[in-house]
């Protein structure tokens, strides 16, 4: 049996199947609700774990430049999950 995701990492998957893609700080700041400023560091580093545990799993991929400042978008497993929870099976990866 494999391993549910975390709901904060549903959250992401969607908002990324929602908007086609999107920066590290735009997931931490719409995500995660947390202020776009410097203080904002803790959460960018939460939500670029979540998205390195993603990509691990094939879900997510950096379309270019480095984790903080690339654009993250989700590939067609990531959609097939949520998929599968929008249809009530399940939760497999």
């Amino acid at each position: 049996m494999r391993e549910p995701l975390p709901d904060r990492q549903l959250a992401l998957l969607r908002y990324l199947r929602d908007r086609d893609g999107a920066g590290a700080a735009a997931i931490a700041t719409d995500v995660f609700g947390l202020p776009r400023t410097t203080f904002g560091r803790v959460p960018l580093r939460t939500a670029l774990e979540d998205l390195s545990q993603l990509a691990e799993r094939g879900l997510v991929f950096n379309r270019g430049g480095d984790a903080a400042r690339g654009e993250w978008r989700i590939t067609l497993r990531g959609r097939g999950i949520l998929a599968e929870i929008a249809l009530g099976t399940p939760l497999a990866e």
